[in-house]
């Protein structure tokens, strides 16, 4: 008995030790694993292509839960708003006309089926340092009616020239031409805007 009792002790006594050292538990706490994930994500960039999508729109786009409507400057079409881009360059955007629907200019390669082409002709006057590329110019997404986000993506469309896919626009000078977006046929754009880097002001332009 006194031996068995012995063991009993010494057996409580290394399960109080583990335990202790493992911070309560033979495993890390789930609290340990969220926090973990958690600082992860936060130190993601912007341009980090594994972070979460929610997280990016949070953190980089223009539905940040701090850039409601009444932070963010609102204009409509034939007024120019000024863009921090995400990449750095700084620029002058006006948007000059909306085409919707804007037909293909090859009837044979038009938007995919149950989309439409919306078109927007902007002037774009960088009024930074340095060069403008396709990542400030195709940075712009359309919000439609169902909240929805449509990205800017090469096309070509009969109502006139588009920016090249390897746009560059150099310090001081200006280009003006369309940029395209793929909408479904039923839904309605309401607002449109460039991606803003991160704490920049947003700038959206009105559509309806």
């Amino acid at each position: 008995m006194r031996t068995r009792a012995f063991t009993y002790v010494i057996g409580a006594v290394l399960s109080a030790a583990l335990v202790a050292c493992s911070g309560g538990s033979g495993r890390p706490s789930s609290g340990t694993r969220e926090n973990t994930a958690a600082n992860a994500i936060e130190s993601m960039s912007c341009g980090d292509p594994a972070m979460p999508v929610g997280e990016w729109r949070k953190r980089c786009g223009g539905a940040s839960p701090t850039a409601t409507a009444s932070a963010a400057t609102v204009v409509g079409v034939g007024e120019p708003g000024t863009v921090d881009s995400s990449t750095g360059g700084v620029f002058s955007a006006t948007l000059r006309r909306v085409v919707d629907p804007a037909p293909a200019a090859n009837p044979y390669a038009g938007a995919s089926s149950g989309k439409r082409y919306v078109a927007l002709l902007w002037k774009i006057d960088n009024t930074g340092s340095t060069t403008l590329n396709a990542s400030d110019v195709f940075s712009s997404h359309i919000v439609d009616d169902r909240g929805e986000w449509e990205l800017a993506a090469p096309a070509t469309i009969a109502a006139g020239g588009t920016f090249p896919d390897a746009v560059r626009i150099p310090p001081g000078q200006s280009l003006e031409a369309f940029l395209v977006y793929q909408l479904p046929q039923n839904a309605k754009p309401v607002t449109v805007e460039f991606l803003p880097g991160f704490g920049k002001p947003v700038v959206k332009w009105r559509l309806t």
